[in-house]
């Protein structure tokens, strides 16, 4: 309340050039948006399935990926820590190229199961098999990765079922 602004103009700056103008709601706009999106079922199911998969990646990448590569393999640590690095990578190519191809298909919850179902089995194989080969390691981190991109496909599929005015809600 004490820095904040709605618009640049507020806050004694030079307006921004090409910005649509976006209404502001009324509190009962607000509340009629807010109880939509919260009955919404695909909002809760894109919302738990998000949480629990950015919760894996930064579990896998971010704490135990070294830690697994170094006991199963021998590995030093900055080796190891190169299959995080590839982990990240696919996260950096995957998701805009799935992005990519979401919007040329014009297809979004087909690819997020599909996704999902081949992130199951990335993970599924380094836990069957338990010291596979690095090459597999490798390829289960960078799919993993890139694979968060069907997850990712979920921001856009909320915003497509609810108005431009629910955005910020949904």
């Amino acid at each position: 309340f004490v820095l904040v602004r709605d618009t640049p103009e507020r806050a004694g700056l030079e307006p921004i050039e090409g910005v649509p103008e976006q209404p502001t709601l009324t509190n009962a706009q607000l509340k009629s948006h807010l109880s939509t999106v919260l009955r919404d079922r695909w909002v809760w199911v894109l919302s738990i399935m998000l949480f629990c998969v950015t919760g894996l990646n930064l579990t896998l990448f971010g704490l135990w990926g070294v830690p697994y590569v170094r006991q199963t393999s021998d590995a030093s640590v900055t080796y190891a820590s190169v299959f995080t690095l590839v982990g990240g990578v696919g996260g950096i190519v995957g998701p805009p190229a799935i992005g990519w191809f979401s919007d040329r298909l014009g297809r979004r919850v087909e690819l997020m199961v599909a996704g999902g179902c081949c992130y199951v089995v990335c993970l599924a194989v380094l836990a069957i098999v338990g010291n596979p080969p690095l090459v597999v390691v490798a390829s289960a981190f960078f799919l993993t990765g890139a694979l968060l991109g069907a997850f990712v496909l979920g921001y856009p599929m909320i915003k497509d079922r609810h108005p431009a005015s629910a955005s910020g809600i949904s």
